[in-house]
């Protein structure tokens, strides 16, 4: 967490100091010294903390530099160690010294009182920065988790580089690496380019590329299971399934990565648009059926089983706030005339289905591997 704090200064130009302390990081900017202790694995005494900071002290007044004021960051998780530390901690006569405490289980800054007024703001901003360094940690490790892939342990320069603050033009191109946002955009031109053509031409389109089983038993056009998922009947319809998509497909996304998420999105398409079609068929109804509603189920479901598989991590209420949320919009579509239920019934079964041979399996076996490994 130490190391997270002093990038924060590094990317924002403040000066390092250069120390030969493997634990300690001391930056400067003005008239202010930002020093960073961890005390996670190495404990220092009061004493050799207040050793340290007389000799900094004496190297800045050396270098000709003139120092007013002192920040002291502390990563550490014991409360009691913090707090034996803090009441012998020496004050500098000529140097305000401020100790903030570093809660790196929620990765939260604590100052002390009567310090906030100046330097709040910037607790508040390393703060967050901590949040979504770590946020992003997690995600990564989860993915190597799920791939079997080995955890780098100083991967934190990666993510913290990731994080800083961006133009709207790369923020644009952040997203564009996501294969869910590509996926709407093909969606969005789809359907702008076949309404533009007129209600009469758009309704040949549907006859030609919706998923029908007579269509495809009959003719073998099986072409059709995959093109209706690029069909929408008006644009409610699209922009219903198109915020569905990205809400949840760009989360899902970081955590198994592309390759697994469009497999698993036009695998769950294709089962539901199979499910669609043999149903229809069991009524014996000529139904044309179009629509990505069936595959963004499937990424439900398999978000599902992902949020099951590490909810150590997600926490367990996330997995049972989806399933609810599930189940409430697919009761609110019943009431809506035009539903394709079984491709939807269908998409979230072979989501789920899938998550439980993509995730769950793999983690469940990964994590067997590390306990085998640790009593061998």
């Amino acid at each position: 967490m130490h190391r997270l704090i002093g990038q924060y200064f590094f990317n924002n130009n403040y000066n390092e100091v250069q120390l030969n302390i493997d634990d300690v990081k001391v930056y400067e900017k003005g008239d202010t010294l930002y020093s960073i202790y961890n005390m996670q694995k190495c404990q220092l005494t009061v004493e050799q903390f207040n050793n340290i900071q007389q000799q900094l002290y004496s190297g800045i007044e050396n270098a000709g530099v003139h120092i007013n004021n002192n920040i002291v960051f502390i990563c550490a998780g014991d409360e009691k160690y913090i707090g034996t530390m803090v009441d012998g901690m020496k004050r500098h006569n000529d140097i305000q010294q401020v100790i903030s405490i570093v809660d790196t289980s929620r990765a939260v800054i604590m100052m002390e009182q009567g310090a906030e007024e100046r330097w709040g703001q910037l607790c508040i901003d390393i703060s967050k920065y901590l949040q979504k360094v770590t946020l992003a940690m997690y995600e990564k490790h989860i993915k190597n988790e799920v791939s079997g892939a080995e955890c780098e342990d100083d991967e934190w320069d990666v993510y913290s580089r990731s994080t800083n603050k961006k133009t709207i033009w790369q923020e644009i191109k952040s997203g564009l690496i996501y294969g869910t946002i590509w996926l709407a955009i093909i969606n969005v031109i789809l359907h702008i380019s076949t309404h533009m053509v007129g209600y009469e031409k758009f309704g040949a389109i549907v006859e030609q590329y919706a998923n029908n089983w007579i269509r495809v038993t009959e003719h073998s056009e099986w072409y059709r299971v995959i093109t209706s998922m690029f069909l929408h009947s008006d644009m409610d319809h699209l922009v219903g399934n198109m915020l569905s998509l990205c809400a949840i497909g760009t989360h899902l996304e970081k955590i198994i990565g592309r390759k697994k998420f469009l497999f698993a999105y036009f695998v769950s398409g294709i089962i539901a648009g199979l499910a669609s079609l043999g149903y229809n068929m069991y009524l014996n109804e000529d139904i044309n059926s179009i629509g990505a509603s069936g595959a963004i189920y499937g990424i439900c479901g398999l978000f599902v089983i992902v949020l099951v598989a590490h909810r150590d991590r997600f926490g367990k209420g996330n997995a049972i706030r989806l399933v609810i949320y599930l189940v409430l919009v697919g009761y609110s579509s019943l009431s809506t005339p035009n539903i394709d239920h079984m491709a939807h019934i269908g998409g979230l079964l072979a989501g789920m289905i899938l998550g439980i041979f993509m995730i769950l399996i793999p983690s469940r076996m990964n994590k067997n591997k590390q306990v085998n490994r640790y009593e061998d």
